[in-house]
């Protein structure tokens, strides 16, 4: 032993076995002798390569992009390198414990991490798995709607990718199964109410968008006013003033309504007989508030011709 440690099983045969090789480089020397004639000797060299560092390729990871750094362990002893086990990926440096891997598939990847070590024949393994996840499906709360009853369906898009929720952005509303997207709502309060449809995939990004639901009341409850008999061709017509809605004068007697919106608005033209007006209370969507008033309009009697004067006996 010039170097470095070993044992011969028989240190004179020239292919003898020698154990307790030290790791790195061992150095023997071959002397051959012959008497008083001066030695031949040369010396072999017998490198010891250390088993690898076990291989650690670092924790599964679930992202939404299809790039990721992994992490590896960094090698003491050995070389490491990267492959794909399944999945795609192209690794920037393959021989880099904490490479970023790009072109990463939607679903699973798994990534191998081997370190060897010179002549030793069992590399030490370990993988990894990638789980890129789907941006989800982009978020269409539907349409808007005027009801006016406190309940309404919602008509949000079904994810292919995702999973959504309906929430209450401002309103009221009480939703049958928030995670439905054509769920039904009640409760909703007199006025807009806005809700939400979120669709969100893991990590992604989340889509929203939102609905606005209005509920209108019912329209104030429509009273045209008392019937009116009368000798002229004009009147005041006598509705009550709405508080909730608009209100509509019509009419089918010929007469003019000076301004039909006007809960008591004049009237003229009126025809001798029966003039039926209506006063109709309407509010967006519910059910119009009808009622009606008759006036009557009595014709002037006929001129009185008492006679000629008479002188009787």
């Amino acid at each position: 032993v010039v170097s470095g440690t070993g044992t011969f099983a028989d240190a004179t045969v020239n292919n003898t076995v020698v154990n307790g090789l030290s790791v790195g480089a061992n150095v023997f020397k071959w002397t051959i002798s012959n008497g008083g004639c001066a030695v031949s000797e040369s010396t072999v060299t017998i490198n010891r390569d250390a088993l690898p560092t076990v291989s650690v390729a670092g924790a599964n990871q679930t992202l939404c992009a299809d790039n990721a750094t992994l992490a590896g362990n960094s090698p003491t002893l050995g070389v490491g390198t990267w492959t794909v086990v399944s999945g795609t990926g192209t690794f920037t440096s393959a021989s880099q414990h904490n490479t970023t891997v790009t072109g990463l598939s939607v679903g699973v990847n798994v990534f191998q991490w081997s370190i060897v070590n010179g002549t030793c024949a069992t590399p030490s393994v370990s993988t990894v798995t990638i789980t890129r996840l789907d941006n989800p499906t982009i978020s269409v709360a539907g349409a808007n709607q005027n009801v006016c009853i406190a309940t309404a369906t919602l008509t949000g898009n079904l994810p292919t990718t995702g999973t959504g929720l309906w929430t209450v952005v401002s309103g009221t509303g009480t939703f049958a199964d928030a995670t439905v997207n054509n769920t039904s709502v009640s409760n909703l309060s007199v006025g807009a109410n806005v809700f939400k449809w979120t669709i969100s995939n893991g990590g992604c990004a989340v889509s929203e968008s939102s609905v606005v639901i209005t509920r209108d009341a019912l329209p104030t409850v429509s009273v045209a006013g008392s019937d009116q008999t009368i000798c002229l061709p004009t009147a005041v017509l006598s509705g009550n003033n709405a508080t909730v809605g608009t209100g509509t004068w019509t009419t089918a007697s010929g007469a003019t309504i000076a301004n039909p919106t006007q809960f008591n608005s004049a009237v003229s033209g009126l025809s001798v007989g029966a003039n039926v007006f209506t006063w109709t209370i309407a509010n967006g969507t519910c059910a119009n508030s009808v009622s009606t008033v008759t006036i009557t309009r009595l014709d002037n009697p006929t001129i009185s011709v008492a006679g000629a004067n008479q002188n009787v006996c």
